[in-house]
Protein backbone atom coordinates (compact mmCIF):
# COMPACT_ATOMS: atom_id res chain seq x y z
CA UNK A 1 0.00 0.00 0.00
CA UNK A 2 1.66 3.22 -1.14
CA UNK A 3 0.96 5.87 1.44
CA UNK A 4 3.69 8.46 1.71
CA UNK A 5 2.25 11.86 2.64
CA UNK A 6 2.07 13.29 6.17
CA UNK A 7 -0.82 11.79 8.14
CA UNK A 8 -4.03 13.82 8.22
CA UNK A 9 -7.71 13.06 8.77
CA UNK A 10 -8.89 14.57 5.48
CA UNK A 11 -12.63 15.27 5.41
CA UNK A 12 -13.36 13.38 8.62
CA UNK A 13 -15.08 15.30 11.40
CA UNK A 14 -14.14 13.06 14.31
CA UNK A 15 -12.38 14.00 17.53
CA UNK A 16 -9.75 12.80 19.98
CA UNK A 17 -10.66 10.49 22.83
CA UNK A 18 -7.82 10.21 25.36
CA UNK A 19 -5.32 10.69 22.54
CA UNK A 20 -7.10 8.30 20.15
CA UNK A 21 -8.95 9.58 17.10
CA UNK A 22 -12.51 8.39 16.47
CA UNK A 23 -15.05 9.16 13.77
CA UNK A 24 -18.43 7.69 12.83
CA UNK A 25 -20.79 8.63 10.02
CA UNK A 26 -23.85 9.48 12.13
CA UNK A 27 -23.50 13.27 12.38
CA UNK A 28 -22.72 13.50 8.68
CA UNK A 29 -25.96 11.65 7.88
CA UNK A 30 -27.95 14.06 10.06
CA UNK A 31 -26.26 17.03 8.39
CA UNK A 32 -26.96 15.65 4.91
CA UNK A 33 -30.63 15.23 5.81
CA UNK A 34 -30.78 18.86 6.97
CA UNK A 35 -29.53 19.90 3.53
CA UNK A 36 -31.69 17.53 1.50
CA UNK A 37 -35.01 17.46 3.34
CA UNK A 38 -35.28 20.72 5.29
CA UNK A 39 -33.59 23.57 3.45
CA UNK A 40 -33.10 21.80 0.10
CA UNK A 41 -29.74 23.49 -0.34
CA UNK A 42 -26.23 23.60 1.04
CA UNK A 43 -26.13 24.74 4.65
CA UNK A 44 -24.65 28.16 5.36
CA UNK A 45 -23.86 29.31 8.88
CA UNK A 46 -22.60 32.40 10.71
CA UNK A 47 -20.14 31.84 13.56
CA UNK A 48 -17.04 33.49 15.00
CA UNK A 49 -15.59 30.19 16.15
CA UNK A 50 -12.70 29.32 13.81
CA UNK A 51 -12.72 25.63 14.77
CA UNK A 52 -16.47 25.57 14.20
CA UNK A 53 -16.00 27.08 10.75
CA UNK A 54 -13.54 24.35 9.80
CA UNK A 55 -15.86 21.66 11.14
CA UNK A 56 -18.77 23.19 9.22
CA UNK A 57 -16.75 23.24 5.98
CA UNK A 58 -15.90 19.56 6.35
CA UNK A 59 -19.52 18.59 7.03
CA UNK A 60 -20.63 20.61 4.04
CA UNK A 61 -18.34 18.65 1.71
CA UNK A 62 -20.66 15.69 2.29
CA UNK A 63 -18.10 13.10 1.23
CA UNK A 64 -19.87 10.41 3.27
CA UNK A 65 -23.49 9.45 2.59
CA UNK A 66 -26.11 6.75 3.20
CA UNK A 67 -24.41 4.69 0.49
CA UNK A 68 -22.03 3.46 3.19
CA UNK A 69 -24.83 1.51 4.89
CA UNK A 70 -27.58 -0.98 4.18
CA UNK A 71 -31.13 0.28 4.74
CA UNK A 72 -31.75 -2.13 7.62
CA UNK A 73 -28.87 -0.76 9.68
CA UNK A 74 -29.72 2.93 10.03
CA UNK A 75 -32.47 5.52 10.42
CA UNK A 76 -32.32 9.25 9.63
CA UNK A 77 -35.02 11.88 10.07
CA UNK A 78 -35.31 15.67 10.30
CA UNK A 79 -38.31 17.84 11.05
CA UNK A 80 -39.96 20.50 13.19
CA UNK A 81 -41.73 20.18 16.53
CA UNK A 82 -42.61 17.49 19.03
CA UNK A 83 -44.40 15.46 16.38
CA UNK A 84 -41.04 14.71 14.75
CA UNK A 85 -39.58 13.55 18.07
CA UNK A 86 -42.54 11.21 18.55
CA UNK A 87 -42.12 9.81 15.02
CA UNK A 88 -38.42 9.19 15.60
CA UNK A 89 -39.06 7.39 18.90
CA UNK A 90 -41.78 5.21 17.37
CA UNK A 91 -39.55 4.21 14.45
CA UNK A 92 -36.58 3.42 16.69
CA UNK A 93 -38.73 1.20 18.93
CA UNK A 94 -40.04 -0.60 15.88
CA UNK A 95 -36.76 -1.05 14.01
CA UNK A 96 -34.05 -1.25 16.71
CA UNK A 97 -35.31 -3.05 19.81
CA UNK A 98 -31.76 -3.59 21.10
CA UNK A 99 -30.78 0.11 20.95
CA UNK A 100 -28.91 1.29 24.05
CA UNK A 101 -28.20 4.94 23.18
CA UNK A 102 -30.71 7.66 24.05
CA UNK A 103 -30.16 11.33 23.23
CA UNK A 104 -33.90 12.05 22.98
CA UNK A 105 -35.20 11.21 26.46
CA UNK A 106 -35.05 14.75 27.88
CA UNK A 107 -36.00 16.68 24.74
CA UNK A 108 -39.32 18.49 24.23
CA UNK A 109 -39.63 20.63 21.12
CA UNK A 110 -41.58 23.78 20.35
CA UNK A 111 -43.35 23.81 16.96
CA UNK A 112 -40.61 26.08 15.56
CA UNK A 113 -37.73 23.89 16.83
CA UNK A 114 -35.91 21.71 14.30
CA UNK A 115 -34.30 18.34 15.05
CA UNK A 116 -31.96 16.38 12.77
CA UNK A 117 -31.34 12.82 13.97
CA UNK A 118 -29.54 9.67 12.89
CA UNK A 119 -28.96 6.24 14.40
CA UNK A 120 -27.01 3.25 13.10
CA UNK A 121 -26.02 -0.11 14.49
CA UNK A 122 -23.88 -3.02 13.32
CA UNK A 123 -23.52 -6.45 14.90
CA UNK A 124 -20.39 -7.96 13.36
CA UNK A 125 -19.88 -11.66 14.12
CA UNK A 126 -16.52 -13.08 13.07
CA UNK A 127 -16.60 -15.55 10.19
CA UNK A 128 -14.07 -17.77 11.96
CA UNK A 129 -13.65 -18.77 15.58
CA UNK A 130 -11.21 -16.75 17.63
CA UNK A 131 -10.08 -17.31 21.18
CA UNK A 132 -9.05 -14.94 23.94
CA UNK A 133 -5.38 -14.19 24.45
CA UNK A 134 -3.25 -12.05 26.70
CA UNK A 135 -0.92 -9.74 24.78
CA UNK A 136 0.82 -6.40 25.15
CA UNK A 137 0.21 -3.01 23.58
CA UNK A 138 3.12 -0.58 23.95
CA UNK A 139 4.55 -2.93 26.59
CA UNK A 140 1.33 -2.84 28.64
CA UNK A 141 -0.54 -6.15 29.17
CA UNK A 142 -3.99 -6.12 27.52
CA UNK A 143 -6.72 -8.59 26.60
CA UNK A 144 -7.05 -9.61 22.98
CA UNK A 145 -7.91 -12.46 20.65
CA UNK A 146 -6.20 -14.80 18.22
CA UNK A 147 -7.13 -17.52 15.74
CA UNK A 148 -8.62 -20.57 17.46
CA UNK A 149 -7.97 -23.10 14.69
CA UNK A 150 -6.30 -23.52 11.31
CA UNK A 151 -9.59 -22.58 9.66
CA UNK A 152 -8.77 -18.90 9.12
CA UNK A 153 -10.59 -18.01 5.89
CA UNK A 154 -12.23 -15.07 7.67
CA UNK A 155 -8.92 -13.47 8.62
CA UNK A 156 -6.65 -12.53 5.72
CA UNK A 157 -3.39 -10.70 5.17
CA UNK A 158 -4.28 -7.90 2.75
CA UNK A 159 -0.88 -6.23 2.50
CA UNK A 160 2.50 -6.88 4.09
CA UNK A 161 5.82 -5.01 4.04
CA UNK A 162 7.21 -6.15 7.38
CA UNK A 163 6.04 -6.92 10.91
CA UNK A 164 5.48 -3.22 11.61
CA UNK A 165 3.72 -2.40 8.32
CA UNK A 166 0.80 -4.58 7.30
CA UNK A 167 -2.97 -4.75 6.78
CA UNK A 168 -5.23 -7.48 8.19
CA UNK A 169 -8.80 -8.02 7.03
CA UNK A 170 -11.55 -9.73 9.02
CA UNK A 171 -14.78 -10.97 7.44
CA UNK A 172 -18.13 -11.20 9.18
CA UNK A 173 -20.02 -14.48 9.40
CA UNK A 174 -22.56 -13.35 6.78
CA UNK A 175 -19.72 -11.83 4.71
CA UNK A 176 -21.63 -8.54 4.51
CA UNK A 177 -19.17 -6.56 6.64
CA UNK A 178 -15.40 -6.33 6.91
CA UNK A 179 -12.88 -4.96 9.40
CA UNK A 180 -9.46 -3.71 8.31
CA UNK A 181 -6.61 -3.38 10.80
CA UNK A 182 -3.68 -1.28 9.56
CA UNK A 183 -0.40 -1.30 11.47
CA UNK A 184 2.27 1.20 10.50
CA UNK A 185 1.85 3.22 7.30
CA UNK A 186 1.99 6.25 9.59
CA UNK A 187 2.72 8.58 6.69
CA UNK A 188 -0.62 7.81 5.07
CA UNK A 189 -3.21 10.52 4.58
CA UNK A 190 -6.86 9.73 5.14
CA UNK A 191 -7.55 10.21 1.44
CA UNK A 192 -4.93 7.54 0.66
CA UNK A 193 -6.42 5.15 3.19
CA UNK A 194 -9.94 5.64 1.80
CA UNK A 195 -8.64 5.16 -1.75
CA UNK A 196 -6.99 1.90 -0.69
CA UNK A 197 -10.18 0.65 0.98
CA UNK A 198 -12.28 1.32 -2.13
CA UNK A 199 -10.60 -1.59 -3.90
CA UNK A 200 -9.70 -3.78 -0.89
CA UNK A 201 -11.47 -7.12 -0.36
CA UNK A 202 -10.91 -9.56 2.48
CA UNK A 203 -11.71 -12.42 0.12
CA UNK A 204 -8.74 -11.42 -2.05
CA UNK A 205 -6.29 -11.45 0.86
CA UNK A 206 -3.56 -13.97 1.54
CA UNK A 207 -3.94 -16.89 3.90
CA UNK A 208 -2.46 -16.53 7.36
CA UNK A 209 -0.35 -19.64 7.93
CA UNK A 210 -0.30 -21.78 11.04
CA UNK A 211 3.25 -20.61 11.78
CA UNK A 212 2.12 -16.98 11.76
CA UNK A 213 1.10 -15.23 14.98
CA UNK A 214 -2.04 -13.08 14.88
CA UNK A 215 -2.97 -11.09 17.99
CA UNK A 216 -5.60 -8.34 18.03
CA UNK A 217 -6.37 -6.27 21.16
CA UNK A 218 -9.93 -5.92 22.39
CA UNK A 219 -11.45 -2.46 21.96
CA UNK A 220 -14.19 -0.96 24.13
CA UNK A 221 -15.50 2.61 23.67
CA UNK A 222 -18.53 4.48 24.99
CA UNK A 223 -17.97 8.04 23.81
CA UNK A 224 -20.24 11.07 24.12
CA UNK A 225 -19.33 14.17 22.16
CA UNK A 226 -20.75 17.68 22.29
CA UNK A 227 -20.01 19.74 19.17
CA UNK A 228 -19.33 22.84 21.29
CA UNK A 229 -17.56 24.58 18.40
CA UNK A 230 -20.86 24.92 16.51
CA UNK A 231 -23.23 25.72 19.40
CA UNK A 232 -24.77 29.15 18.80
CA UNK A 233 -23.98 29.18 15.07
CA UNK A 234 -26.75 30.73 12.98
CA UNK A 235 -28.22 28.77 10.09
CA UNK A 236 -28.56 31.10 7.11
CA UNK A 237 -31.14 30.35 4.45
CA UNK A 238 -33.67 32.55 2.64
CA UNK A 239 -36.33 29.84 2.65
CA UNK A 240 -36.67 29.58 6.43
CA UNK A 241 -36.50 31.95 9.38
CA UNK A 242 -33.17 32.16 11.25
CA UNK A 243 -32.27 29.10 13.30
CA UNK A 244 -29.46 28.65 15.81
CA UNK A 245 -27.71 25.41 16.72
CA UNK A 246 -28.71 24.94 20.36
CA UNK A 247 -27.53 21.36 20.82
CA UNK A 248 -25.33 19.07 18.74
CA UNK A 249 -24.34 15.74 20.27
CA UNK A 250 -23.15 12.33 19.22
CA UNK A 251 -22.63 8.99 20.93
CA UNK A 252 -20.36 6.25 19.61
CA UNK A 253 -20.26 2.79 21.17
CA UNK A 254 -17.81 0.16 19.94
CA UNK A 255 -16.78 -3.16 21.40
CA UNK A 256 -14.53 -5.64 19.59
CA UNK A 257 -13.37 -8.97 20.98
CA UNK A 258 -13.02 -12.63 20.02
CA UNK A 259 -16.77 -12.89 19.33
CA UNK A 260 -17.06 -9.95 16.95
CA UNK A 261 -17.76 -6.24 17.01
CA UNK A 262 -20.82 -4.25 18.04
CA UNK A 263 -21.29 -0.65 16.87
CA UNK A 264 -23.88 1.98 17.80
CA UNK A 265 -23.77 5.58 16.61
CA UNK A 266 -26.44 8.16 17.45
CA UNK A 267 -26.25 11.81 16.38
CA UNK A 268 -28.65 14.65 17.14
CA UNK A 269 -28.73 18.31 16.15
CA UNK A 270 -31.32 20.68 17.68
CA UNK A 271 -31.92 24.11 16.13
CA UNK A 272 -34.11 26.82 17.70
CA UNK A 273 -35.43 30.29 16.90
CA UNK A 274 -34.29 33.48 18.61
CA UNK A 275 -30.70 32.61 19.40
CA UNK A 276 -28.93 30.00 21.48
CA UNK A 277 -30.00 29.39 25.08
CA UNK A 278 -28.02 31.13 27.82
CA UNK A 279 -26.33 28.57 30.12
CA UNK A 280 -27.93 28.53 33.57
CA UNK A 281 -26.04 28.44 36.85
CA UNK A 282 -28.43 26.50 39.08
CA UNK A 283 -26.38 26.60 42.26
CA UNK A 284 -28.07 26.74 45.67
CA UNK A 285 -25.32 28.79 47.30
CA UNK A 286 -27.63 31.33 48.98
CA UNK A 287 -30.65 30.95 51.32
CA UNK A 288 -33.40 28.76 49.84
CA UNK A 289 -36.61 26.92 50.68
CA UNK A 290 -36.96 23.14 50.71
CA UNK A 291 -40.59 21.96 50.62
CA UNK A 292 -41.87 18.38 50.53
CA UNK A 293 -45.39 17.16 49.69
CA UNK A 294 -47.21 14.21 48.21
CA UNK A 295 -47.91 14.62 44.52
CA UNK A 296 -51.69 14.27 44.83
CA UNK A 297 -52.05 16.47 47.94
CA UNK A 298 -52.37 20.25 48.13
CA UNK A 299 -50.63 20.68 51.48
CA UNK A 300 -46.93 20.06 52.15
CA UNK A 301 -45.66 17.90 54.98
CA UNK A 302 -42.25 19.51 55.40
CA UNK A 303 -41.01 23.05 54.92
CA UNK A 304 -37.41 24.08 55.45
CA UNK A 305 -35.70 27.43 54.99
CA UNK A 306 -31.95 27.13 54.73
CA UNK A 307 -30.22 30.29 55.91
CA UNK A 308 -26.78 29.04 56.98
CA UNK A 309 -24.45 26.05 56.94
CA UNK A 310 -25.31 24.80 60.42
CA UNK A 311 -27.81 22.35 58.98
CA UNK A 312 -25.69 21.46 55.94
CA UNK A 313 -23.14 18.67 55.75
CA UNK A 314 -19.82 20.47 55.58
CA UNK A 315 -16.47 19.14 54.43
Amino acid sequence: MEMNSTFDVGSLTGSYLDGNYIWAIGMQLAWNDLCDNVINAKVEIATNNSVGKTLFEQLNKRKFTRKALSENDYFVKSGFGQETIDQIRDKLREKFQARTTDSLSAITLLPSDLICFSYLTKNFRHKVDFKEVEMTFKSTPVKGFTIASDQNSGAKLIDYDNDDNFVIGLASRDELDEIYLIKGNDGASMDEILHFLRSAKVSKGYSIHAIDVLQIPNVKIDYHRDYKELIGAELINRKIKPLYIAEMTEQIKLSMNYQGALVENEAMMLLTRGGPPIPKQLILDKPFWLIMKEANKKQPYLILRVENTKILETI
